[in-house]
């Protein structure tokens, strides 16, 4: 039989134990899998080493709307994208022994989308390979995280929003200045044209990351320069670190390749950074390094303010839990969630002498 991943994703499984001969799992051990299927609220689904479904629980007509002998034999195409496929054979293919866990949209019979938490695990029977996937509806909270996530990132950039309108008026005023004098006849044109121009790039940069952290969130991700990642934050927390007279000293090193969603990454980098600058005074100095520790990225943001009591340091972790006296503890909860779609940790740390470590580690 035509292998059926092989034809819909056109890729070589020629010498591949991936996608070898189909088999047929319904004819295996009838009373358990029926059983299963009778008994289950959970989304299980088995698939042979070609992508088609073997097995389908009845609870995917609650959650998808299907029957299980409409999808039965068919390719997980149907319902998946050839996206999520791909790089769910990658995972497979790094960890076969172990349960996989991936987070990816399915398809609706009706064309809507729904979130699923997915685990995966490969089992070998009679010399072939199948695998049982475990799946989670998580479209809901989802939805909510999301919500959460929005309402904080337009908080950040209503707060940071102060900053950058000082930050503004200073090349506004050389602009105006500068036109003044062009009106008034003065030579040497081209090189006032230059400031001019400058200026207004100042302006573009800095209103462009604002825009930036306000669109919506996606899951899409590709690689970046974290170096221009922290860069381009630098330039938008800049000003409300002035405002407060604060400094940021950002340590360029290695520029390391990070696959990731951008927009999450910089809304971690954000909502850390400005944690900081909130934590020092006037003259602190707020110090950020990107290093690479064998497969590791590992981000310090090390600020020297009062630091957090050790005593609440075990407490981060529960949502709406703030210092701050006007603070809604989500930022360190939308924090994590954002890194943990990247399979990241964030750890703090009280410093010996005064102010907190943030570090977070990125698995390259």
């Amino acid at each position: 039989m035509q292998n059926l991943f092989n034809e819909s994703l056109n890729v070589d499984t020629s010498n591949d134990s991936f996608f070898q001969e189909q088999s047929n799992l319904s004819s295996l051990h009838p009373s358990i899998i029926n059983w299963i299927g009778e008994h289950t609220d959970q989304l299980i689904v088995i698939l042979n080493e070609q992508g088609e479904f073997q097995f389908i629980s009845k609870s995917v007509y609650t959650l998808l709307n299907y029957q299980p002998n409409e999808l039965f034999s068919k390719h997980i195409s149907h319902v998946v994208t050839k996206k999520n496929i791909l790089e769910i054979q990658e995972l497979i293919k790094n960890s076969p022994s172990k349960f996989v866990k991936y987070t990816m949209n399915i398809f609706t019979k009706d064309g809507h989308s729904r979130i699923l938490n997915c685990k995966i695990k490969v089992m070998k029977i009679d010399r072939e390979n199948f695998y049982v996937c475990y799946l989670h509806d998580i479209t809901n909270q989802k939805q909510l995280e999301d919500l959460v996530i929005r309402s904080e990132k337009m908080s950040v950039a209503g707060q940071v929003a102060a900053g950058i309108a000082h930050e503004i008026r200073n090349p506004l005023t050389s602009l105006k200045g500068f036109i003044q004098l062009l009106q008034a006849g003065i030579e040497h044109r081209e090189t006032y044209y230059k400031i001019l121009l400058n200026e207004i790039k100042k302006i573009e940069t800095i209103t462009s990351e604002l825009l930036y952290i306000s669109k919506p969130l996606t899951n899409e991700k590709s690689y970046q320069s974290i170096n221009r990642i922290i860069t381009d934050v630098v330039i938008l927390l800049d000003p409300q670190a002035k405002l407060r007279d604060v400094n940021i000293k950002w340590n360029q090193a290695e520029d390391i390749s990070l696959y990731c969603n951008e927009t999450q990454m910089k809304q971690v980098l954000i909502n850390l950074i400005k944690n900081a600058i909130e934590a020092s005074s006037s003259k602190d100095k707020i110090t950020i390094v990107a290093t690479r520790k064998l497969n590791t990225l590992v981000i310090e943001i090390v600020d020297e303010g009062e630091g957090i009591p050790q005593k609440f340091l075990h407490k981060l972790n529960e949502p709406f839990f703030t210092t701050k006296k006007d603070g809604t503890g989500l930022g360190l909860m939308v924090t994590k969630n954002l890194l943990h779609e990247h399979g990241a940790k964030l750890k703090v740390y009280r410093n010996e002498k005064k102010g907190t470590t943030f570090r977070i580690f990125i698995p390259l």
